[in-house]
């Protein structure tokens, strides 16, 4: 299995290119960092599961993401309309359920809708700014210290957070906006900007430039199979048990992973034998200006450009992902007057799907068939943008929401987007440029939900009346820019030297 040559230590080979003689180059059999650590905690075993490290955090967290994800926007939805507009308490239930009644016209749930979409955009912005500023320092930093310890301050963040919200669901008469308060754990510790830098810069570590798209792959299946877990899950324990229920599953998750991190993951951080004070080192600027001189430096080849290409990609790609989940579910409530259940059920399916899609894609596409990364890409970004041009002018009645199951098929390989994207951009840079250049991509795409929060609540919100769908649109037309780049990357691959080596 491809996993037998993963942690086989060998010495890396320098380039020769002129001009580019600070640039390690990775074969096909060697590990950008030698993985020891890695190594002596597998046994050196064939069996694919002694590589699996990082991989249950990852589902772990995404899990404890998911869980509460629409649960915290229908607390939203309850608080506004119980402690802001002052709505009878049976109402607002019925409110938060969609169920019809008196009280609950549609203006009454238009109005609901949008202060509760204005106040994700709020958490978005809460929980994204600290992170840009901590995930700067970052990547070198952990380049030296080791990553282990990033992962168990994040799931610490996590757990304070779900903690916090557990009191303030006993406190059900405080204003909505006080359930913001939880999200400050979350961001003064890194939460997913954090989690995905570590995780991508980890793989990038401790893999082969051969089996790095294998490896991102199943990095991506415990994202994806997290997803729709936690999302059934949590309109289950919300059914059975209400906000209290989910909240506190959230925390025991949470603790799960922390447990994990501590005994699980290989402590590296003794790589570096005098490395400096932890605070010193963690805020050194000019490590940060490292950081932006490693992506920005000129290369020769074109690297600059791809480096940058790919970048604008990830972000992009990040749009699609995350914009939509501030108004995918009032969507949804909107055109078809679906509850949490049924929603969660479209969002199971389509992590189901995604998953199967990414092992496709993955072992069928590039480790059966061999298929090139943009190749790859190109069909993952193709089926993306089918199925948003399926949400954008779908049909708005109950009878025509069998199309969302039609686009999330369609997107099935969506989960394969940055796969190949993240391996191209570790194939062009250096092992010690990488936690740097990660961090760079950590920090543009914590940049990034903060617009898409505000650009697709803001489409959703001035639209949902005349074109509810123009959110989807937007994120066609983003993804119709990714496949461009793949075709790009692919049909100039003859002509671009760099281009050779990163398949």
């Amino acid at each position: 299995m491809f996993v037998g040559k993963t942690f086989n230590p060998t010495i890396q080979k320098r380039s020769s290119e002129k001009g580019d003689s600070d640039v390690t180059v990775s074969d096909e059999t060697t590990p950008l960092i030698t993985p020891t650590t890695e190594t002596k905690f597998s046994s050196k075993s064939e069996n694919w599961l002694s590589v699996v490290t990082i991989e249950p955090i990852i589902f772990l967290q995404m899990f404890a993401i998911h869980l509460v994800q629409i649960i915290s926007l229908n607390q939203f939805i309850d608080r506004i309309c119980r402690v802001t507009m002052e709505l009878p308490e049976d109402a607002c239930a019925n409110l938060t359920r969609n169920v019809e009644s008196e009280e609950i016209t549609s203006d009454v749930k238009i109005q609901v809708d949008g202060l509760a979409s204005r106040f994700l955009m709020y958490r978005a912005v809460i929980e994204s700014v600290t992170q840009i500023v901590i995930s700067l320092f970052l990547g070198s930093w952990s380049d030296k210290h080791g990553r282990k310890i990033l992962f168990v301050i994040c799931a610490s963040g996590y757990i304070v957070t779900s903690g916090l919200n557990v009191l303030l669901t006993y406190l059900p008469n405080l204003a909505p906006e006080y359930l913001l308060l939880a999200s400050i754990p979350v961001a003064v510790t890194g939460g997913y900007t954090v989690l995905l830098l570590t995780s991508f810069s980890y793989i990038a570590s401790v893999s082969t430039a051969k089996n790095r798209s294998v490896r991102y792959a199943f990095l991506e299946m415990s994202v994806y199979l997290g997803n729709p877990a936690g999302t059934f899950m949590g309109a289950l324990i919300y059914k059975g048990s209400g906000f209290a229920g989910v909240y506190i599953t959230e925390v025991g998750v949470l603790l799960m992973a922390l447990i994990y991190a501590i005994v699980r993951i290989p402590d590296d951080s003794h790589r570096i034998k005098d490395s400096g004070n932890f605070c010193t080192e963690l805020f050194n600027t000019a490590a940060l200006k490292e950081t932006f001189v490693s992506v920005f430096k000129k290369r020769e080849n074109s690297k600059r450009m791809w480096i940058v290409l790919f970048i604008l990609s990830l972000c992009l790609s990040m749009l699609t992902r995350f914009g939509p989940n501030n108004c995918m579910f009032l969507f949804t409530r909107f055109m078809f007057g679906w509850n949490e259940q049924e929603h969660s059920m479209l969002n199971t399916v389509d992590g189901i799907l995604t998953m199967v899609g990414i092992l496709l894609l993955s072992f069928g596409g590039l480790k059966l068939l061999k298929l090139e990364d943009s190749v790859a890409g190109l069909i993952a970004s193709c089926g993306c943008l089918a199925s948003n041009l399926v949400v954008a002018f779908v049909p708005g009645h109950t009878a025509a929401s069998w199309l969302m199951y039609l686009a999330i098929t369609f997107q099935m390989f969506g989960g394969m987007v940055s796969v190949p994207i993240r391996s191209m951009l570790s194939k062009i840079a250096s092992g010690d440029e990488l936690g740097k250049i990660f961090t760079f991509v950590a920090c543009a795409q914590s940049i990034v939900p903060i617009f898409a929060g505000i650009m697709y609540s803001f489409i959703f919100i001035s639209t949902e009346m005349q074109f509810p769908g123009a959110f989807s649109l937007l994120s066609a037309g983003f993804n119709f820019l990714i496949a461009s780049t793949f075709a790009y990357c692919y049909f100039t691959r003859k002509k671009k030297p760099v281009l050779e080596n990163i398949y």
